[in-house]
């Protein structure tokens, strides 16, 4: 039984239709598939490659005067998770970003969507869902938390109930959990206290809000590859090289002499061979042209250009040619990140939620900012004259430009290295 059946049976399960049911499934399914490690997951391969162009050598930080200081830290906890957190979004089709208060600091919790329950949504936009937080095996039982989120009366409804082995139990039966407020109400809550980062891939599907793996829809495809693989490496096995010798090498006994000395038993200059070797040629270079082609097409299924499992074509010199030749895996990265900045958007309404909610403390002015790395997409070169061009504009500052020479300082230290520059010329 899949554990959403447990779900539906706690929670609203006049309002579950057999859709949703449906897309809570092939989320469990999906999950399982990614992490699977028994053959090559071409699911992970895709959502790793991919999260590794989208995020990597990217910075981010909240700005603001007061969510700078507060929520800076709490929000770059999550972002050292990016890579994985984006790794995680594309091989099951959405991560869910759950903020939580506990021991007088907010935390985040990374759960993937095979987790969420999502009961009612509006214009894309949750307006109630219930979340398995948390399991444990103790006593030859599964006990699990749940938390159940609902929009009420322009607030937010937050309630917590917990489980053993598919019965209510009280929240304090587990001693971790014992502190834990059986319902919370918010008031002045616009929206959901959690953020998604979802997939990019198409689910075909107008009317459902959860996401899918970046390979949806290529199953038979990757079953095809994988069927290749082992004809390659069945190919590879049976093929054994061995000699064989002519039947009068051999003794009465079937051996052949010991001391190295044969006699001869044809005349010398016969044709007639006492070895012969059986060698056969591997089929190395078909194999691997039907391997090749598979990849390719798997690539173009998936959305992006060659260099993902194939290598990568030369592309061009110039940052618009390798745009070009990249566009199709650019699309894609872009809008992962489109992804995480909607995310993030919410987390920091989550974040201030919370703050004002438990601290009474008001953050009005946080904004997270992005600085996306293009440098597998475009020239360096290019790109920093057309930086130049724009400082001699009148257009970015110095420290706008030292930023992209010193990727590892945020705008505020390069401001900084700029100012102490400018104080020593004087």
């Amino acid at each position: 039984m899949y554990i959403w059946d447990r779900i539906v049976n706690f929670f609203a399960q006049d309002k579950v239709g057999k859709s949703t049911h449906t897309a809570l499934s092939k989320s469990y399914n999906a999950k399982r598939d990614y992490v699977d490690t028994q053959r090559i997951n071409f699911t992970a391969i895709f959502a790793s490659k991919l999260a590794n162009l989208a995020v990597s050598e990217a910075g981010s930080e909240v700005l603001g005067e007061d969510g700078s200081v507060l929520l800076n830290p709490v929000f770059k906890e999550v972002w050292r998770r990016a890579k994985a957190i984006t790794a995680a979004s594309l091989g099951v089709g959405g991560v869910f970003l759950i903020p939580y208060y506990k021991d007088g600091e907010i935390h985040t919790d990374v759960i993937t969507q095979d987790r969420v329950f999502v009961e009612k949504a509006l214009g894309g936009k949750i307006q109630e869902a219930t979340i398995l937080a948390e399991s444990k095996r103790k006593e030859g039982k599964t006990f699990a938390r749940w938390v159940h989120y609902s929009l009420e009366d322009n607030g937010l409804v937050i309630t917590s109930m917990a489980t053993a082995g598919g019965e209510v139990i009280p929240l304090n039966y587990v001693s971790e959990w014992e502190n834990i407020a059986p319902e919370v109400r918010i008031p002045d809550c616009q929206k959901m206290i959690f953020a998604y980062v979802k997939s990019p891939a198409d689910s075909r599907d107008a009317q459902g809000y959860y996401g899918v793996p970046i390979t949806y829809g290529c199953e038979s495809l990757i079953a095809e590859i994988h069927e290749h693989l082992e004809a390659i490496k069945k190919e590879y096995s049976l093929k054994q090289a061995f000699i064989g010798a002519d039947s009068m090498l051999f003794s009465a006994d079937g051996k052949l002499p010991e001391d190295g000395i044969f006699k001869m038993l044809s005349p010398l200059g016969s044709e007639k061979d006492f070895w012969q070797e059986f060698n056969p040629e591997i089929r190395n270079t078909p194999y691997y042209a039907r391997l090749e082609k598979l990849y390719s097409m798997l690539e173009s299924a998936v959305g992006t250009n060659r260099g993902i499992l194939t290598e990568l074509g030369s592309g061009g010199a110039t940052a618009t040619e390798i745009k070009r030749a990249r566009y199709d895996t650019f699309s894609l990265v872009e809008e992962i990140r489109r992804s995480w900045e909607y995310a993030a958007e919410d987390l920091i309404y989550a974040y201030c939620v919370l703050l004002k909610f438990y601290h009474g403390v008001e953050v009005n002015d946080a904004k997270v900012n992005f600085d996306w790395s293009y440098s597998l997409f475009e020239s360096s070169d290019e790109t920093f004259g057309q930086l130049l061009e724009g400082f001699k504009a009148g257009v970015i500052s110095k420290a706008e430009l030292r930023q992209f020479l010193k990727p590892s300082e945020n705008l505020g230290l390069a401001q900084e290295a700029v100012d102490k520059i400018n104080n020593k010329k004087k």
